[in-house]
């Protein structure tokens, strides 16, 4: 959090520069970063809902859900693995935390995340889905998706530096998580037994897009106790990672 606040107008100034950058040549701007999601939902509800025969309320809502939050969770892991590297004409010429730069990367995939939350909310309207109090969940949700995926990253983040090949770990990981993350299924519903119940529920991104999904589509109840649990363990995983990351520094500049 100090370096946070250190360095936060490097991190809105770089995170600024980032998102400039990555539309100065593209014809649709940051139409992409909508486009991108949106398509993907639309693929999974062809593949799922008409041709699987998945079905589900509200269905390419479920999906658009699910896809925002993961998207946001694979870009910022697999984009930390190779962090150090890319950024070593930096961190060679000056010191700056590696957690910094990977806030800023963060920071990036949050304002997309956002952009495809303000279509999920035009959809809703659209849908005729009527405002209830669970939607307050929507901020602390976020906050533990966002928390959670920092600690995460930090720690791929180290991994990424000591191993050449993590960058090949990372992915095979990530394509299997996402099948056990309930991104273009119901878990709840697919798996009704105790194996859904352990993968809702000791999953932290599955857990989340079902509380997501619960609060924002479904009114339904969301577990305050799964959400408070997950709150804490990703705090510490935060923690353990930053510091990791801390007792590290000088070894990151000798090895890349």
């Amino acid at each position: 959090m100090s370096n946070c606040l250190k360095y936060k107008e490097y991190i809105l100034y770089a995170a600024g520069a980032r998102l400039k950058s990555e539309v100065s040549n593209s014809y649709l701007n940051w139409v992409w970063w909508i486009l991108v999601p949106a398509l993907e939902m639309i693929v999974y509800y062809v593949v799922f809902g008409l041709f699987i025969k998945i079905d589900e309320p509200y269905h390419p809502l479920f999906l658009y859900i699910g896809v925002t939050m993961w998207i946001f969770f694979s870009k910022c892991v697999t984009g930390s693995v190779d962090l150090v590297r890319q950024n070593r004409y930096i961190i060679v010429n000056i010191f700056i935390p590696k957690s910094v730069l990977l806030m800023k990367d963060i920071l990036v995939n949050v304002f997309k995340m956002m952009l495809s939350f303000v279509i999920i909310a035009i959809m809703m309207v659209c849908y005729r889905i009527p405002l209830s109090l669970s939607m307050l969940y929507f901020v602390p949700l976020i906050l533990i998706l966002v928390i959670f995926t920092f600690g995460t990253c930090c720690i791929i983040l180290h991994l990424g530096v000591l191993y050449e090949d993590m960058g090949y770990i990372v992915s095979i990981l990530l394509n299997i998580a996402m099948f056990f993350s309930g991104i273009f299924y119901s878990i709840e519903r697919l798996l009704p037994n105790i194996y859904g119940y352990i993968l809702g529920n000791f999953n932290p991104v599955a857990f989340l897009v079902i509380c997501m999904r619960k609060a924002m589509i479904y009114n339904g109840d969301v577990p305050v106790t799964g959400v408070v649990i997950w709150f804490v363990l990703s705090i510490v995983l935060s923690c353990c990672g930053v510091c990791l990351i801390k007792n590290n520094e000088n070894n990151y500049v000798k090895l890349r």
